[in-house]
């Protein structure tokens, strides 16, 4: 599947679990999920006896359901799939109480609950999940973000939305529709900001549509389109350096 990307947390820092949670997300980008995983369960365990005093406390709530999505991600790395899925599914709840100013940690976390879903080969409920995040993503509150981080948070979204259709061979015309979609979307970005980060995005959902076309039985389609990619990869890379 597809791998996600955690996102910061939301709300204000919160001094009850903070430092435990800032701990955590440190091991994560070192890829040290199992020390991830054991300080976000110790931040959401510190934050929890507050939030039984404070349960109108809509930033405590918030930082727990941050915690949950990346304590999900730590098990999601870590193989634990159907964990990772329960997990998440209990964000998703958080965050999607919190009303349509959450919608957009709602939409990555749904997003994280499919690929979760799909990694532990529930492909019929990581479909169904997907569409949701779709729909959350399409929903959200405008922002005064900058066109390019918008564009690929969705593209992003239509992704995940695509490989787990390639992966259930499930809907496979919307998975296409979605996934040039995400590619429409991913090419404005790089010719608005061209970053390096832009460009892995795309080599990604490349990557995706080589595994849609292979199951529509464009098997040497999908062969070559994922050597082209490499190879642009490559040469994109380079290109950037200089």
């Amino acid at each position: 599947m597809v791998r996600w990307n955690p996102f910061k947390r939301p709300g204000p820092s919160l001094s009850a679990g903070a430092s435990l949670s800032a701990a955590a997300e440190a091991h994560f980008h070192a890829g040290r999920f199992e020390q991830a995983r054991v300080g976000f369960a110790a931040a959401i365990a510190e934050k929890q006896p507050q939030l039984e005093q404070r349960a109108d406390d809509v930033a405590l709530s918030a930082a727990i359901a941050g915690d949950l999505n990346n304590l999900g991600l730590c098990l999601g790395k870590l193989a634990r799939f159907r964990e990772a899925a329960d997990v998440l599914t209990g964000s998703v709840t958080i965050f999607q109480a919190l009303g349509p100013a959450y919608a957009p940690y709602a939409a990555g976390t749904l997003q994280s609950l499919a690929g979760a879903l799909g990694d532990g080969g529930e492909l019929d409920r990581a479909v169904t999940v997907s569409r949701e995040a779709v729909e959350t993503r399409r929903g959200q509150p405008a922002d005064d973000r900058p066109p390019p981080a918008r564009e690929l948070e969705l593209a992003r979204t239509l992704r995940m939305f695509a490989h787990v259709r390639a992966e259930a061979g499930a809907e496979l015309d919307e998975a296409q529709t979605a996934l040039s979609e995400a590619q429409t979307l991913q090419l404005n970005a790089l010719n608005r900001q061209p970053e390096m980060a832009t460009i892995n995005e795309i080599y990604t959902t490349e990557l995706v549509q080589a595994r849609l076309w292979a199951r529509r039985g464009r098997t040497e389609d999908a062969r070559r389109i994922e050597g082209m990619v490499r190879a642009r990869h490559l040469d994109a890379l380079l290109g950037m350096m200089k």
